[in-house]
């Protein structure tokens, strides 16, 4: 029985990495459900002590068609965002906990990678970050409906595979690609039933770079089998920030979950300090 479930993972895996290589990009098993959440689930389970932990943050908004008016971060759309040395807040909040706004002197993204990377924006070019109410916005194309929604949650950047699957080579589908620290259980399972044994895959979902001829639907549509898509010189950009940020003693996340499970005793582990916050809409 152990050796056909050991048969079974290996058999899977062969499946999921030659459907990744011929699909370029990732994909969802089947069976397994694509969970979504609005902003204000996602910014209320940001704890302040998570806040206070970590130094650079993803906001990725999965939401597709019209933006809502008065949206922090438009639809299909991704705010990069650093704190300040020393800094133990980023986000200004309201009563109840929600994130409205950045702290001043908050670093953005053009603060964090070279001006000549943004190239030119008069006329618009696509794909290419824009000023969305006094934030360095950048547009990108989520999961589509028929392939894999992008899932929604709090996730730490998975660096060793980040590392270990870079490609600098931009005509490529995924480059300078930073991959999401998840991992898809049986959707048949509830979660109080989740084990070791329950875990298909984890995930191959990233935030990478995307050849030039899906430039034109960056910021518009969703487009992917459940990565975001950025325009590639700018991906670069990012990854090399984040390649050169210092690992620090975090606030370690259970990967099993989409949303932080966080316990009285808090446990810290040396790691890369970023956040994935992923919502679909407001």
């Amino acid at each position: 029985m152990i050796l056909f479930k050991i048969y079974q993972k290996i058999l899977l895996a062969i499946k999921l990495t030659i459907l990744s290589l011929f699909l370029g990009t990732s994909f969802c098993i089947a069976g397994l459900k694509s969970v979504t959440h609005n902003f204000d689930v996602i910014s209320q389970a940001l704890t302040e002590d998570l806040e206070s932990s970590y130094e650079m943050f993803f906001l990725i908004n999965t939401e597709e068609g019209p933006t809502k008016i008065g949206a922090f971060i438009p639809n299909q759309h991704m705010l990069i965002i650093k704190k300040q040395p020393g800094s133990q807040k980023i986000f200004t909040r309201n009563q109840v906990g929600q994130i409205t706004g950045l702290v001043n002197g908050t670093i953005q993204l053009s603060d964090l990678i070279p001006q000549n990377v943004f190239g030119t924006q008069m006329p618009y070019a696509p794909g290419m970050p824009f000023d969305w109410n006094g934030l360095d916005v950048l547009p990108i194309s989520s999961g589509t409906l028929y392939h894999m929604p992008t899932f929604s949650g709090i996730f730490q950047v998975n660096w060793s595979r980040s590392k270990a699957m870079y490609t600098n080579d931009e005509s490529q589908p995924m480059s300078h690609s930073l991959y999401v620290g998840y991992y898809y259980h049986d959707s048949s399972l509830s979660p109080d039933q989740w084990t070791d044994d329950t875990r298909e895959q984890v995930s191959y979902v990233a935030i990478h770079g995307t050849p030039q001829a899906n430039w034109p639907l960056l910021g518009r549509t969703r487009a992917s089998h459940g990565c975001a898509r950025v325009r590639p010189p700018i991906m670069e950009a990012i990854y090399k920030v984040v390649e050169n940020l210092p690992e620090k003693k975090v606030i370690d996340l259970d990967w099993n979950y989409e949303l932080p499970q966080l316990k009285d005793n808090l446990v810290l582990k040396q790691k890369k300090p970023v956040l994935f916050l992923i919502f679909n809409g407001y």
